[in-house]
C-alpha cells in the first residue's frame, strides 16, 4: 500500500514544526494513539537530538495536562537547526526545560523519576539505548511504559531490561505500522 510506504519514510533532511526531524510519520502516529490511551501522568524523552519530537511531546503534554521532561547532554545541536535558530529557547517557553544530563547515569534515571509522576511513557533515543532502558528499569513503576526508537537497527529483542518484555497491543501497532519502536512493560508477577 502506497500510504504505508510513506507513512515509514523517515525525514532525510526534513523537518517538524521547522526542527529537523530524525522520526518516521508512523512513529509519530504510535505516540499520538498511545497518549490518547490516557493511560499516563508523564513523558520522559531521553535524547531530544535537534528537538523535533520535544516539541511535539511538550506540545502534546502541555495540552493534555500531562508531565515533560527532556534530557539532552549534547545541547549545541539545540542551538542552530534549519528555520529554528534556538531550539532550546523554543522550548523554554513552552514551559519546558532540557536537562543537561549524562543520559547514561543512574543520577539522571533517578532524577527523572523524582521529578515525574506514573504512569510514565520513557521514550529512550539516545546513544545507547539498552543501556539507557537498563537503567530506567531501575527506577520505573509498574505502571511504566518504556519506547525504544530504531527497533530492528540500535534496538532488538534482546534489548528489553530483565523483567522487561515486548508490551503486546502497542507492539504489535508498532510492527504493523513499522513505526520501528522497541514497546516495554514491566511483567507482572505470576503467582
Amino acid at each position: 500500500m502506497e500510504l504505508k510506504a510513506d507513512m515509514c519514510r523517515l525525514w532525510p533532511g526534513g523537518t517538524l514544526y521547522g526542527v529537523r526531524c530524525q522520526q518516521s510519520w508512523s512513529g509519530i502516529y504510535l505516540l499520538e494513539r498511545m497518549l490518547h490511551s490516557g493511560s499516563y501522568a508523564s513523558v520522559v524523552e531521553y535524547g531530544s537530538g535537534h528537538g523535533a519530537l520535544s516539541l511535539f511531546l511538550c506540545c502534546w503534554a502541555a495540552q493534555h495536562g500531562l508531565a515533560f521532561q527532556t534530557v539532552e547532554r549534547y545541547q549545541a545541536k539545540l542551538a542552530c537547526d534549519g528555520g529554528v535558530t534556538d531550539t532550546k529557547a523554543l522550548l523554554a517557553r513552552l514551559g519546558c526545560v532540557v536537562s543537561d544530563l549524562d543520559c547514561q547515569a543512574q543520577a539522571t534515571a533517578d532524577a527523572m523519576a523524582a521529578l515525574t509522576k506514573a504512569p510514565r511513557l520513557w521514550v529512550i533515543d539516545n546513544g545507547n539505548k539498552p543501556v539507557e532502558a537498563a537503567l530506567v528499569a531501575q527506577v520505573a513503576d509498574a505502571s511504566d511504559v518504556m519506547l525504544l526508537h530504531d527497533y530492528g537497527t540500535e534496538v532488538g529483542d534482546k534489548s528489553a531490561p530483565p523483567g522487561w518484555a515486548k508490551w503486546g497491543p502497542w507492539q504489535a501497532e508498532a510492527d504493523d505500522i513499522e513505526a520501528k519502536y522497541l514497546v516495554l512493560k514491566k511483567e507482572q508477577a505470576s503467582g
